[in-house]
């Protein structure tokens, strides 16, 4: 999921987005009571600070819980980029 523009009010590192609540009795969200919904061009600027080149971008749909739209995307770093250097 991703935070829609028009409701990014909260800066993490200098990324856009939102807090979302998560029940602390689903087994995925334990760790901690909200986790941070980034903007789409916040997590395009994530995906490019961790090294990754090329984005494709290829469903976008609102999640049945109308919580935020969730996207469907394929990222990927040349191949000299991501295998260690062995010379």
């Amino acid at each position: 999921m991703v935070c829609a523009e028009e409701e990014a009010v909260v800066s993490e590192r200098g990324y856009r987005g939102r807090m979302l609540p998560e029940s602390p009795s689903h087994p995925l969200s334990r760790v901690q009571r909200e986790s941070f919904l980034p903007t789409i061009g916040s997590l395009a600027d994530m995906l490019w600070a961790a090294g990754f080149e090329t984005l494709e971008f290829l469903k976008k749909e609102m999640t049945s819980n109308g919580n935020g739209p969730a996207i469907l995307l394929c990222a990927a770093r040349s191949a000299r980029a991501s295998s260690p250097d062995r010379s």
